[in-house]
């Protein structure tokens, strides 16, 4: 039960958890892949029903997917906050992808759901990036899976600002 609690809550994260999905990525001007390693974690249980509330720090690396590149190559690194009971709740949190020397910051927030499959939890978040800066595109929505107790798998998408008609 611990260590699907732990497990649950550190998903909790977006990362440039950016986006939306596979099939997102042929259709969207903005995607790409984040595989992401928690490197530091606590925990503090809330009570003995799976209440738990937790600060992650996930590492990794961006590659881009979408018709126009972003951050391809970039190292991310996420602070991600989870509120979770059994496994499903919120979080909240921010990131910034490295390239070149320049650090692009952005926040997030996360809807978290856990079920059991085949008895072991299989924990899944889907997010939407609230702040970017700057900010190339829109509509920057996310989907992750937790692939092992440590490593977070993530889809991205996102749309084009257009430039305003005059």
């Amino acid at each position: 039960m611990r260590n699907w609690i732990y497990l649950a809550a550190g998903a909790a994260v977006l990362p440039l958890c950016l986006a939306g999905a596979a099939k997102a990525a042929g259709g969207s001007d903005y995607g790409g892949k984040l595989s992401l390693t928690i490197v530091h974690q606590e925990a503090k249980p809330l009570d003995d029903k799976g209440h738990v509330v937790m600060a992650t720090t996930y590492k990794g690396k961006n590659v881009s997917t979408g018709r126009q590149s972003w951050q391809d190559g970039a190292e991310v690194v996420m602070v991600d906050y989870a509120d979770l009971v059994q496994g499903n709740g919120a979080s909240r949190g921010f990131g910034v992808d490295m390239k070149d020397g320049v650090a692009k910051p952005w926040s997030y927030v996360n809807k978290v759901k856990t079920v059991m499959v085949n008895g072991l939890p299989r924990t899944t978040t889907e997010g939407e990036v609230t702040k970017l800066i700057p900010a190339p595109m829109r509509g920057i929505r996310s989907h992750c899976v937790f692939t092992s107790q440590t490593t977070l798998e993530c889809e991205w998408s996102a749309q084009a600002i257009k430039a305003a008609a005059r």
